[in-house]
């Protein structure tokens, strides 16, 4: 009797356990989190004064010196953007407004910052120095492998390139052209920063302004050149810009502004590279 008792807890505790294991379900394995990264997206920065940036950044103001271009810097967990309108810098007033984050693939980051020129009511007068924009962009969630700049004109200027498949016309002599002139860039060359311009012009205001633009009609750089107020006399300066991805076709322009309004006096055709 004492046999089959025991026997009879055995089975019973045999059951009950067994029933417990057959009900209990398995855990599914933990999922990897899946996080989209959008290809493009607008990020915050900051502007900084010069005089409280970094060393590394006025080392580099300092290597620019005088000269219109642009520069990034990253030092630490930051990125710095810097702005130099070079030392002519009146008429027109140039802004970081935008810096986005393109990922054109997986290993790959770069940051378009956009630069868009305003133009002064009054005209002031001639700065000391250069007139230096940095802005800071802090940490980002990926290493950042370049920066590029893109430049955008006041709306009202027109800036539409002549009709597809136009050749290209030398710039005409001094005695035809009006109020200017270009001698250099020749007409149908090909130019890399820096690129002087130079040729002869005149205007009442004892002023015009030297513009690169793209076939989009973005401006990739510019500067202001003083000419005599009554007769033709030359001109010349020298142009910085951020190099195309790939040569591309653009035209170097002089522009006379009148009552707020710019007038295109000559332009020849190049490529940019």
């Amino acid at each position: 009797m004492r046999r089959f008792s025991l026997l009879l807890l055995v089975v019973i505790a045999g059951l009950l356990f067994g029933g417990c294991t057959a009900a209990r379900k398995p855990v599914p394995p933990a999922q990897p989190r899946t996080v989209v990264v959008p290809a493009e997206k607008s990020i915050s920065f900051d502007r900084v004064d010069p005089a409280k940036a970094p060393d590394e950044v006025k080392d580099v103001a300092k290597a620019m010196g005088n000269t219109a271009g642009t520069a990034w810097v990253r030092t630490g967990t930051d990125t710095y953007l810097l702005l130099n309108q070079g030392p002519q810098a009146r008429r027109l007033k140039a802004e970081i407004n935008d810096v986005v984050q393109r990922i054109p693939r997986d290993n790959f980051t770069w940051l378009e910052v956009k630069v868009k020129y305003t133009r002064q009511a009054a005209v002031p007068a001639a700065p000391a120095g250069p007139v230096l924009t940095i802005a800071r962009v802090g940490k980002l969630d990926r290493t950042i492998n370049g920066v590029g700049f893109t430049f955008s004109r006041p709306a009202h200027v027109p800036a539409a390139p002549p009709p597809s498949g136009a050749r290209p016309s030398p710039a005409p002599p001094a005695a035809t052209a009006g109020l200017a002139a270009i001698s250099t860039p020749a007409a149908g060359s090909t130019i890399t920063s820096p690129v002087k311009v130079s040729g002869q012009g005149r205007h009442p205001g004892g002023e015009l302004h030297i513009s690169l633009v793209d076939g989009r009609g973005h401006t990739l750089a510019g500067a202001p050149v003083k000419v005599p107020a009554g007769h033709m006399g030359p001109f010349e300066t020298t142009l910085h810009y951020t190099a195309p991805a790939s040569p591309q076709t653009g035209y170097v322009e002089v522009l006379a502004v009148d009552g707020g309004q710019e007038k295109l006096l000559s332009r020849v055709q190049v490529t940019i590279r």
